[in-house]
């Protein structure tokens, strides 16, 4: 699957094209942030995700992995009226990417393709802890360095929380960010995707991680913009 490469490569492209003569690549300490997301991902693809994927308001927050090798996947954190407060795991059984773009990639379809859903309570005290760390990294995102490394594939993955009105504030991991921080944004995007697949009996353990992962994260710096 070429989804994530086509999208860094486009970032990396515009970013020396904008600088030719840019004389090293940035530390792995100054591309340690979420980007801005732009036009990275497809207009018309966002909308097939947002059509099949997301199934409830993520009013807290939501991760979109798009990272290349598997097919997408969306964890909401969101608060039910009569239920509490609740994540969900949505995944394509096929990736939306393949089955629902032409050969222009246009994604026109709408594909006929299972999804499998998982749903499981939260502590109300965690996921705002969650949404809380995810606010904090959002808070610095900005374009992507210029860089003459071009990264062909890895990661991809969107976190958004609520804005103002019915705006959300998202921001776009990739390999670029190696530091701290994006290694505590992907080993809390592996905790968020397997908390809701588990049994009740193993959740508590997982909780404690994605408790310290975000306690983790809020404590890193931020270069506010």
């Amino acid at each position: 699957m070429k989804r994530a490469l086509t999208f860094i490569v486009v970032v990396c492209l515009q970013s020396i094209s904008a600088l030719y003569s840019y004389a090293r690549n940035p530390s792995i300490a100054e591309t340690d942030y979420l980007i801005t997301v732009d036009d990275i991902i497809q207009s018309d693809y966002y909308a097939l995700l947002s059509r099949k994927l997301f199934v409830t308001p993520a009013d807290i927050a939501r991760v979109v992995n798009l990272s290349s090798g598997d097919n997408e996947v969306v964890v909401a954190i969101h608060t039910d009226p009569r239920q509490g407060t609740h994540i969900t795991y949505t995944r394509p059984a096929k990736s939306l990417w393949d089955v629902g773009g032409d050969s222009q990639n246009h994604f026109v379809k709408d594909p006929r393709v299972s999804i499998t859903r998982r749903d499981a309570p939260l502590p109300r005290s965690l996921a705002i802890a969650v949404g809380g760390a995810l606010k904090h990294l959002l808070s610095e995102r900005r374009p992507p360095m210029r860089t003459e490394e071009v990264i062909v594939d890895g990661w991809l993955v969107e976190f958004s929380v609520p804005g103002r009105g019915q705006e959300r504030i998202r921001g776009l991991l990739t390999n670029y960010a190696r530091g701290r921080k994006g290694q505590s944004l992907q080993r809390l995007t592996h905790l968020l995707q397997r908390y809701p697949q588990v049994n009740a009996s193993e959740r508590t353990k997982i909780a404690e991680e994605i408790s310290i992962e975000a306690t983790k994260i809020m404590r890193y710096p931020v270069k506010k913009v």
